[in-house]
């Protein structure tokens, strides 16, 4: 376009005006005109030149982009691809509260105001915002409307009978076989897929014989006050077993882990581990067995994973001063299920025989 005003606004003009004999524009309605004039320039020019174009064009940014931009961040905000990340967000290193989650998602898209008090969105451009996660409600109700598995049975039904209403619990449960085979399966395609650099370690036993470990522990949690998580551990990745990600969760409930309902399930657990280990199993073409192993909760193991100084000093071990009337202190009570034993307790009696 010539740098004179006045050449440049007539060549615009006539431009328009003869798109619109071209296209069948009127005087009262040039919407052809734009259209073709647009379907040309769409389809003729490059798209760096067309970035070119509105990148110059101070309507474009200011007026137009901003329109188109808002309007796409708006509908991301309610699709799948924004719940995944705030899926993410949520289970970072644990379970987050509604007012972390809610904290997070603002520190995000929220920045402090120059000249007043408050927090204001931080905007990518005129008029729009960065993208927000999906807030806590709408994910803790989109995440309950997940059929996770088929696998997994509520406790209450089979280990709460009997007992009077004040007694129910609410806890679910997965089937130990069905779960122990997708893990499995899990481990054996890690390790092919590493191959030579592999932290999967036999132990001096046969390819793909599983040793695995199964914990209970409980403390003070929530409106219900207490609650307590079944966890399974594949021995067979070595030093990874210091990590939390390999503890899997198998059972849950918000009730103590001397409760009637945890020694059932601690009984049917314990047959679970009988049936499994009599047999070998078929996985990805090969032959897999499985042991349960004890893993011991003694000042060694505490001292091991969490990096505790020896208080051998004051203890033999760090239950020695612990007994009926202290043992539900929180952090303190642990247990530890193993293949043909009873369960072996610090810190709370429990009652095998119910």
């Amino acid at each position: 376009m010539p740098q004179a005003k006045r050449s440049a606004c007539r060549r615009k003009q006539e431009t328009l005006e003869a798109c619109g004999e071209l296209h069948g524009a009127t005087d009262t309605d040039q919407s052809p005109a734009f259209d073709g004039m647009w379907a040309t320039l769409i389809n003729a020019t490059s798209p760096l030149r067309l970035a070119s174009y509105i990148s110059h064009s101070a309507k474009a940014k200011k007026k137009v982009l901003p329109v188109v931009v808002k309007r796409e961040i708006n509908q991301f905000e309610e699709t799948r691809d924004n719940i995944k990340p705030s899926i993410k967000v949520l289970y970072s290193g644990g379970l987050l509260c509604k007012e972390k989650h809610k904290s997070i998602r603002t520190n995000l898209t929220m920045t402090n105001r120059s000249t007043a008090k408050g927090k204001c969105s931080i905007k990518i451009m005129p008029g729009v915002s960065l993208p927000k996660l999906m807030p806590y409600d709408k994910l803790i109700n989109y995440i309950k409307t997940i059929n996770f598995n088929e696998n997994i049975a509520d406790m209450a039904p089979e280990f709460c009978s009997g007992l009077p209403n004040s007694e129910d619990v609410n806890g679910a449960y997965q089937k130990l076989e069905e779960f122990f085979l997708k893990l499995v399966e899990m481990f054996i395609v890690i390790d092919q897929a590493l191959g030579s650099k592999s932290f999967f370690n036999h132990l001096g036993s046969d390819k793909y014989h599983f040793k695995l470990a199964i914990g209970v522990d409980g403390s003070p949690f929530g409106k219900d006050d207490k609650a307590t998580a079944w966890l399974i551990s594949c021995l067979n990745v070595a030093s990874y077993i210091a990590s939390p990600n390999q503890n899997f969760l198998i059972a849950g409930a918000n009730c103590s882990k001397t409760h009637v309902c945890m020694l059932r399930y601690a009984r049917k657990l314990v047959n679970d581990m009988n049936s499994i280990t009599s047999k070998s199993y078929d996985v990805m073409d090969f032959d897999v067995k499985v042991s349960f192993e004890l893993l011991p909760s003694d000042m060694k193991w505490l001292a091991f994973i969490w990096g505790e100084l020896s208080n051998a000093a004051f203890y033999f071990s760090p239950f020695g001063n612990v007994n009926d009337y202290t043992g539900s202190s929180p952090g303190r009570g642990h247990c530890v299920v193993f293949l043909g034993k009873t369960l072996h307790s610090h810190g709370a009696s429990l009652h095998p025989g119910v």
